[in-house]
């Protein structure tokens, strides 16, 4: 079963910011999560997250609730792996809501090409993750796309600037399949340059001088 994020059409991502919307998650068949959340995460590896009484909790994508603990922050999920924080030490968590990787640690973040970047004793370093990440999920990875950059066939007449309200993940095309090519921060300046005229979900993006695309509900 395909589950996808309830979204707003590419025209009104601005409207979005103004609004305060509610969130859920919704199947072709309907409403799987209700909009009762202020946040969400983005879909990936059909598991969900929604912030709920200061909260984070994840999903399946039958509804089945993941996870009971009580994580002030989290990422979603790449890789099969989500970073997620607890009483100020972070750790991971498998696609099974376990977690994996102890939460020790003063600051992580997501993991890209197998590997994440991980703060102890006040030092940031990068560290090999590759043996919790199951061999089908790092064999699709390396298959899912190739390193072009996707280019829109929309393109403004004038570039609009928008401050982020989360962090985003700015990926190499339209799709959550393609590369992560980083993560802006929380209240970041983005430039608006384009989209795709049959995928109003992404907008392509430009951020410190590099381009990408994000999810048109998670500027």
């Amino acid at each position: 079963m395909t589950v996808e994020r309830v979204e707003l059409r590419y025209s009104y991502w601005k409207d979005l910011l103004e609004t305060n919307p509610s969130y859920g998650y919704a199947t072709s068949n309907g409403l799987l999560i209700p909009c009762n959340y202020s946040q969400i995460k983005s879909m990936n590896y059909n598991r969900g997250a929604v912030y709920s009484d200061g909260f984070w909790y994840y999903f399946s994508d039958d509804g089945e609730l993941l996870t009971s603990n009580d994580y002030s922050n989290v990422y979603e999920y790449s890789l099969s792996l989500a970073a997620v924080e607890r009483d100020g030490k972070w750790g991971y968590i498998d696609i099974s809501g376990k977690e994996i990787i102890e939460l020790q640690f003063e600051a992580t973040r997501p993991v890209i090409n197998s590997r994440a970047w991980i703060k102890q004793d006040g030092k940031w370093g990068i560290a090999d993750l590759s043996d919790f990440i199951p061999s089908d999920i790092k064999h699709y990875k390396e298959l899912s796309h190739s390193k072009t950059l996707i280019q829109p066939d929309i393109i403004v007449d004038e570039i609009e600037f928008l401050s982020t309200t989360t962090e985003l993940y700015l990926r190499r095309g339209p799709d959550i399949t393609y590369e992560t090519l980083l993560v802006i921060p929380k209240d970041s300046d983005i430039g608006v340059h384009g989209a795709f005229e049959s995928n109003n979900e992404w907008i392509f993006i430009s951020y410190c001088g590099i381009k990408g695309w994000v999810k048109t509900t998670t500027v």
